[in-house]
């Protein structure tokens, strides 16, 4: 509808009339079988396991510098709100400009590529944990996997999304990213009663290896059908 009065018939556009909405039913349904589809549940379950992944050994990071390094949290929360923002900003601007450039497939395997380096190389250097500029550079690129992943991720899951309840479907998918948030904070404690934060980081690093030869394994059988 228009916002202001028409004062004019000349040139008016007819009125369409919107179109029936179909009942809910019948859009639980289509959602349902749209996310259960086999290749969407294989894309998604790929994503998720990333994301799921990096919360792990983010929080399996950050709890270690403030309970066994004794870093302050108000250190801690300076450095994820001041030049994190800026980070997260100039990140995501990259990764638009890198997507036009290089496609979102090969985009893909590259921020996978640097989330499964950036955790394997923190790990292995948590011996340096307690160091000023080793911990602060590790929650800086620990910040970046995030917008980094969205560039990356969601053209992914907004291509998985039928038509007719694509939006209803792209909300699915990230309750569903959200929900990882709070189900890696708890796995996080269950992971550091049996191992330290370095080994719960090598295995969310072959965790993300593993989503990346998942996600190329279900693009070449797609290509191959």
């Amino acid at each position: 509808d228009r916002l202001l009065p028409q004062f004019s018939l000349r040139g008016a556009s007819p009125v369409v009339p919107a179109a029936e909405n179909p009942p809910l039913s019948w859009v639980f349904r289509e959602l349902l079988h749209s996310v259960l589809r086999p290749r969407s549940l294989r894309i998604f379950g790929c994503v998720w396991a990333v994301y799921l992944a990096c919360t792990v050994f983010y929080s399996s990071f950050v709890y270690t510098l403030i309970h066994t390094l004794h870093w302050r949290a108000q250190d801690v929360s300076v450095l994820e709100g001041s030049w994190v923002n800026l980070l997260v900003l100039g990140a995501l601007v990259a990764g638009g400009l890198l997507s036009d450039r290089l496609g979102a497939a090969r985009l893909q395997r590259w921020v996978l590529g640097f989330v499964a380096l950036t955790i394997a190389g923190l790990s292995a250097v948590s011996a340096h944990w307690g160091q000023q500029s080793v911990a602060t550079g590790g929650i800086l690129l620990l910040n970046l996997i995030d917008p980094f992943m969205s560039v990356a991720a969601l053209p992914l899951l907004m291509n998985l999304c039928a038509d007719r309840v694509a939006g209803s479907q792209f909300t699915t998918y990230m309750a569903l990213v959200n929900f990882g948030d709070v189900i890696g904070a708890k796995v996080t404690g269950w992971a550091l009663v049996v191992a330290p934060a370095s080994v719960v980081g090598l295995g969310c690093a072959i965790t993300v290896l593993l989503a990346l030869w998942g996600l190329r394994h279900v693009r070449a059988t797609s290509s191959s059908q």
